[in-house]
Order: C-alpha cells, then sequence, then structure tokens
C-alpha cells in the first residue's frame, strides 16, 4: 500500500518506494493555503511553517508527476466544514464575543463546504473507475464552490444565518466593517484573488460543485 505520513511540525514526507513501482491511484487535497490557527505561534514561527508547507506541497506536486503513477490531485480554498478550524467557526465566536467585527473586503473566493469536496472526489473516482482508470484523466484538478464573495460579505452572511437559530446573537447589536487588506496586516500575504477555475473537472468528470 501507498502512505504518507506528515510529521506536525517540520511537514516531513515518507512515501513507500515500492507503491510507486505499482499501479496506484493517489488522491490528495491541496488547499491554496494551510491553515495554522495557534494564537500563540510567533510571527517568525508562522511563516516558517508556512513556507515549509508551500515547499513540501511543490515537492509532493513534483514526486506524484514524476513516479509515472494514476493520480487526481484536487486544488482547493476557502474551506470550512464541522472538524477544524475555520473562517466560519472563527466569526461565529468573535460575533458572540465582540460588539464590532473588521473584517477584510477586498480579497476574493468562494468558501468552499468540506462535504461537498468529499462528495465530489468520490463522484469523481466512481467516474474515472467508469473510463477504466485511463491514465489521460490524471493530473491536477480545481475544485471549489461556484460564486464568488468576499471575506467581509462572507462574514455577513455567516451572521445572517445564525441570527436565525441563536436568539442571543439574533438580539446583539454587532457591526462588521469592512477594511482594507493593509488595514489588517498578518505575517504571511494573502492573495488578493484566491477564485479557481473549476472548467477542467467538469469536463472530465461532469462535477459541478453548489454555489457556496
Amino acid at each position: 500500500r501507498a502512505f504518507l505520513g506528515v510529521n506536525r511540525y517540520k511537514d516531513i514526507l515518507w512515501f513507500n518506494r515500492e507503491a510507486f513501482e505499482e499501479w496506484i491511484s493517489w488522491v490528495q487535497l491541496m488547499s491554496t493555503f494551510e491553515t495554522l490557527t495557534d494564537p500563540n505561534m510567533s510571527a517568525t514561527l508562522f511563516v516558517e511553517r508556512l513556507l515549509v508547507c508551500q515547499e513540501m506541497r511543490k515537492k509532493l506536486l513534483k514526486a506524484v508527476r514524476a513516479s509515472g503513477c494514476k493520480h487526481l490531485i484536487l486544488r482547493t480554498s476557502w474551506v470550512y466544514g464541522v472538524h477544524g478550524g475555520n473562517f466560519v467557526k472563527t466569526i461565529l465566536r468573535l460575533a458572540k464575543e465582540r460588539n464590532e467585527l473588521r473584517i477584510v473586503a477586498d480579497q476574493s473566493g468562494a468558501p468552499t463546504w468540506a462535504r461537498d469536496m468529499a462528495r465530489a472526489t468520490a463522484s469523481a473516482l466512481t467516474a474515472w473507475q467508469e473510463k477504466d482508470w485511463d491514465g489521460g484523466a490524471s493530473g491536477l484538478y480545481h475544485l471549489t464552490a461556484a460564486g464568488r464573495t468576499n471575506w467581509h460579505d462572507y462574514a455577513e452572511e455567516i451572521v445572517r444565518l445564525a441570527r436565525s437559530y441563536d436568539r442571543e446573537l439574533a438580539a446583539k447589536h454587532l457591526d462588521i466593517l469592512a477594511i482594507a487588506t493593509h488595514e489588517y496586516p498578518v505575517p504571511a500575504r494573502r492573495p488578493a484573488n484566491s477564485m479557481l477555475a473549476n472548467d477542467k473537472i467538469l469536463g472530465a468528470f461532469g462535477i459541478v460543485l453548489p454555489e457556496w
């Protein structure tokens, strides 16, 4: 079997070499950004770990392609879900703790539900199997929700929906202010546009994720 081991600190990858010499199909989810949310992490360590993640991602992609194995690499962004830290959970927490939120409004993307990604991955594999695992389908695909928004509008929608079931939040006055990227400095620079074109996965497997 193929296996991938990732050390939590150094993000060191171990590959089963024998697995690369055999026929394997390997699905890997790639996020455009790593989620490093330790509140006690210094800016220097944050950048160091982010650079390590980015470098290992490049090496992983190169290694998979060089192996000649059949593979699907699904690249996504702005992921949220029940497990782990994400923007939705952060906004819901801050909405209860504060009376004012300052959210960046000049960075665009498409919030993508982890469950939709999981279902789409299963659908892609099923479609690929029906094509008898055609090696021509191997490659890198983008997989994000349809639509477009920014962090500020996304936050407003999260709070709007939360007010419908949270009485405390519904009764609270909360200002959600739109700010520019330069008004919210962070250790790692974020892109103004995280939108990804999904036409390749649509053409290959007929997959379209719903509107965010």
